[in-house]
């Protein structure tokens, strides 16, 4: 039976992080209508506001015409204002591009005519390197404020950072709890310091210079940033592993167990593996990963969260105790059997271990002998007298 897939065990993507958060992505499909601001002399249209970063959102401009007709306007042409610029860019195709986190007015005007609307751009990845810090949390200040579309100085000799978002002015320095915030002093909840190489502050300053709303989930050290229904998701190093061992559950209990293969694999019949993880995918499936005795990883195939104890506990798939020495066979049948060849002289309990258990048996008994057949996929037999092989047919 070969269901052994290959590989050494890898991080958990971020994508079974789901049932905590996943990253919100435009889909046009779900926009029951087009967004629209009109009236007889002015329309501005696009296919939907809620963006994600990255996305490319064609617009609509008709004004009325010197002849009193709507005639569209190239985007290219329209008198367009958008409130925070470094949030989108106009492109020459007709379409907006969303740049960067946040929520924006984009008005059109044409003549005395104006028309609003209100875009959200959330992110289109999570920040995946925040800090929990004697329970505040504390977030990079590249990643965080490149994902703001804000533009960043760094000082190495003052040891500061000259951040600017729009027109705001926010600057940072490392050792300090002092956040200077368009010319005044901010006291954060913490000083801003290095960890893992890298600048990080505290998240609460985005609430107090920025107005963003935060929610801190404790328990899986995650933080929802919103700006409207703009958002940004961060988390700790430390939030996949609590997601992941709460899907394992009671299976968390299984590293570290022992196991020697039995018809589980053919490549490593009867070889030492232990238990170092039990993988979850994106559907929620497991996987058991084994170390074997030479340090090599191998995973189960996928399956579902009972099937993986009973599998373990499955006598034909593997053995609790090294078999080698529960069974004091010759050295000769143990190669027989690892090889997966029988030969006339074996046990039933040998063959059994050589081939697995059959699909079908069948036996005579007279005369004091008892004649046993077993019948194996691809019409492969075996034929026993007495309990031991005396025929072998194979296809």
């Amino acid at each position: 039976m070969k269901m052994i897939k290959w590989g050494i065990t890898a991080a958990l993507a971020v994508s079974m992080f789901g049932p905590i958060h996943t990253a919100k992505a435009a889909d046009t499909s779900v926009q029951a209508e087009t967004t629209t601001q009109n009236n007889d002399d002015l329309i501005f249209k696009m296919d939907y506001t809620e963006m994600t970063v990255g996305d490319k959102v064609p617009v609509q401009i008709f004004a009325k015409g010197p002849d009193g007709s709507s005639e569209r306007v190239p985007l290219s042409q329209a008198d367009m204002v958008i409130e925070k610029p470094y949030l989108l860019q106009k492109l020459p195709d007709g379409s907006i591009k969303a740049l960067a986190v946040g929520e924006t007015n984009v008005t059109v005007r044409s003549g005395a005519n104006s028309k609003t609307l209100k875009l959200s751009i959330s992110a289109d990845k999570d920040i995946e390197t925040g800090v929990l810090i004697n329970g505040t949390m504390y977030l990079p200040v590249q990643t965080t404020f490149k994902s703001l579309g804000a533009t960043i100085q760094t000082n190495t000799a003052t040891k500061t950072f000259s951040i600017r978002v729009g027109d705001l002015p926010i600057q940072l320095q490392l050792g300090s709890d002092i956040a200077m915030v368009n010319g005044n002093k901010v006291k954060m909840s913490g000083k801003v310091q290095t960890v893992d190489g890298g600048a990080v502050f505290p998240a609460t300053l985005l609430k107090t210079a920025l107005g963003a709303v935060l929610d801190f989930g404790a328990h899986y050290e995650s933080l929802n940033i919103n700006f409207g229904k703009a958002e940004l998701f961060a988390y700790t190093k430390n939030t996949l592993k609590i997601a992941k061992r709460e899907s394992q559950g009671d299976l968390a209990k299984l590293i570290g167990k022992t196991y020697w293969f039995n018809q589980y694999d053919s490549d490593y019949k009867f070889q030492k593996a232990t238990i170092v993880d039990i993988l979850v995918n994106d559907d929620n499936e497991f996987s058991i990963s084994f170390q074997l005795a030479s340090g090599k990883i191998v995973n189960s195939y996928d399956m579902e969260y009972n099937q993986v104890t009973r599998d373990l506990a499955n006598k034909e798939y593997f053995f609790t105790s090294d078999p080698t020495k529960i069974y004091k066979w010759s050295n000769a049948i143990w190669a027989k059997i690892k090889a997966g060849t029988i030969s006339t002289g074996m046990t039933k309990q040998q063959v059994e271990l050589s081939w697995g258990t059959p699909i079908d048996k069948s036996s005579l008994s007279g005369s004091g002998i008892t004649v046993e057949t077993w019948q194996y996929r691809n019409y492969n037999y075996v034929t026993f007298t007495n309990g031991v092989v005396s025929m072998i047919y194979t296809n």
